[in-house]
């Protein structure tokens, strides 16, 4: 990264090969767009990928199931996914969360001609964002957790019914197996849906229990 350049927001990804995917980090910067592979695949003879704004012709959403059956299955195609198109005609496809959102981003950022602005724009907004949804995400692996634990215990003591609708709610309320479950059934579940379904499974358990 150059003196001038400044590192704006970076989150996990996952780069499309065709029918397969690379698991790593995006890291978007006032100059380029950069994907760093994580250490199983870097370890691989997996290199970084470094997209400057200057060579983006296009920025836009590649629909899932867009491609073959290897690409949908195996290469990100169950998802829509994040497509950037080169001058030179290649592109490269990733799957990300908040995806309308980091395309918004990015579509800013490669045709502003005053990129440094923009580039500071986009930072602040992310910043405001930060807290809260760290805090957001920290309070749902908690509930999630200790639903999932609720879960568990009732389905030891053979209460079926209320084991099941915890589970239910713990499985959606904890990000890591929301994420899960929305990549295997190829749509993202959204925060405002998995608390509505968290909350319903919760309170129908605690009215089975009386």
């Amino acid at each position: 990264m150059s003196t001038d350049e400044r590192s704006i927001k970076e989150f996990n990804a996952n780069r499309s090969l065709g029918d397969r995917t690379l698991g790593g980090t995006l890291t978007i910067t006032s100059e380029a767009i950069e994907f760093t592979p994580n250490k199983v695949d870097e370890s691989q003879g997996k290199h970084v990928v470094n997209i400057p704004f200057d060579e983006i012709l296009d920025v836009d959403v590649e629909e899932k199931f867009s491609g073959g059956f290897r690409e949908t299955v195996f290469g990100g195609g169950l998802r829509d996914r994040l497509r950037i198109e080169m001058e030179d005609g290649t592109e490269e496809l990733f799957v990300v969360n908040n995806l309308g959102e980091v395309v918004s981003e990015l579509e800013i950022l490669a045709d502003e001609d005053d990129r440094a602005s923009a580039a500071e724009m986009v930072r602040q907004k992310n910043q405001s964002k930060t807290l809260v949804d760290k805090l957001a995400t920290g309070v749902a692996y908690v509930l999630g957790a200790i639903a999932l634990l609720l879960g568990i215990s009732y389905l030891v003591t053979a209460d079926i019914a209320v084991a099941a609708l915890l589970l239910i709610s713990g499985v959606i309320g904890f990000p890591l197996t929301r994420s899960l479950i929305g990549d295997w059934f190829g749509a993202k579940i959204g925060r405002w849906v998995a608390t509505a379904v968290f909350v319903v499974c919760w309170l129908s358990a605690s009215a089975l229990l009386g």
